[in-house]
């Protein structure tokens, strides 16, 4: 069959690569973090520090603009009391998920770009979250 032709082509060794690559398809965060997202983005919203501290990692690091880390309670601070965060085409494989977003946290301009969660595999939380920005920040 096809899993006996695949490996006696690759070899032994070359057929646990094949398989071991597609550990991603077999776990991961799946849908738990396009869930996660739909939580965030209410939590900036509502400015509940508690759902931020259910979503994160007790060492979480949160970075927005990437290269300015913060912790999640920061990150929140940081936004302001009307902040909001729009979710655009979330994606997850293996344990990280990736959007586009919309932020806007007046008085400051509305930011655009690509964020990148990453998952802890044991505790299913976000271990770190980046924030690409286009434009200034």
């Amino acid at each position: 069959g096809w899993v006996k032709g695949t490996v006696r082509r690759s070899g032994v060794q070359g057929g646990r690569g094949f398989f071991g690559n597609k550990k991603g398809l077999l776990v991961g965060v799946f849908g738990r973090g396009a869930a996660a997202v739909s939580r965030l983005a209410r939590a900036v919203e509502g400015r509940d520090a508690a759902a931020i501290d259910a979503l994160f990692m007790p060492d979480a690091v949160v970075e927005l603009p990437v290269g300015a880390p913060l912790t999640p309670r920061r990150f929140l601070d940081s936004l302001g009391p009307s902040a909001s965060l729009r979710p655009i085409d979330v994606t997850s494989a293996g344990w990280l998920t990736a959007l586009r977003f919309e932020l806007s946290a007046p008085p400051g301009p509305p930011r655009s770009g690509v964020a990148i969660l990453e998952f802890d595999p044991k505790s299913r939380l976000i271990a770190r979250a980046r924030f690409f920005t286009q434009g200034p920040t």
